[in-house]
């Protein structure tokens, strides 16, 4: 966990607890306090470095990598409220046979999901790391969620489902979902 001012955000919290008129009892007593070390810890890609990725030069060159089915968790920054789903990432190994570890994948989706933001800019934010650290010659990512700020408050739409994709290089976007399909990405 980041090393802050947990003093601020319980003074924080406390206040908000005290705006929102909600009673002091013996199970909220110490709310203020776990709530300000839980968003240290659920926004600390604000605060920290991306993983360091793992790459071997062991892949065929111009083949696919499919990783699918990562789940994640982020929140909003319109309301702070959490979205949740799964992420697919397709690439296409560079000519020089550069593969990453797998558990980095998940790794990167998890750091770049700790921070408050919009679906769509999480999305590009993996796809410009990945570009950058990995350098596949293509790369097609999905993002699939949904979104508590769409589902508990305003239009209430239980169940909605926000896709988002990004496209880089050079990737045949079709194959990329047909491999996708293969592991059930798209059913439930």
């Amino acid at each position: 966990m980041i090393k802050k001012d947990i003093k601020k955000g319980k003074k924080i919290i406390e206040e908000l607890l005290e705006w929102l008129e909600v009673p002091q009892t013996d199970s909220t007593k110490d709310t203020p306090e776990r709530v300000a070390k839980m968003y240290l810890e659920i926004f600390e890609g604000l605060h920290t470095k991306p993983p360091q990725i793992k790459t071997f030069q062991e892949g065929e060159p111009y083949s696919y990598v499919c990783i699918s089915n990562n789940y994640f968790t982020s929140f909003c920054s319109h309301h702070l409220l959490p979205f949740t789903g799964k992420c697919g990432i397709v690439y296409v190994v560079n000519d020089s046979g550069i593969v990453i570890g797998l558990s980095k994948i998940p790794r990167i989706i998890n750091y770049f999901s700790s921070k408050p933001q919009l679906q769509e800019i999480l999305t590009k934010e993996i796809a410009e790391y990945i570009m950058k650290t990995l350098k596949p010659l293509g790369l097609y990512i999905v993002m699939s969620g949904r979104h508590s700020c769409m589902e508990i408050r305003g239009v209430k739409a239980k169940g909605s489902i926000t896709n988002t994709a990004v496209m880089r290089g050079d990737i045949d976007k079709e194959e990329a979902i047909r491999l996708l399909q293969i592991n059930n990405f798209f059913g439930d």
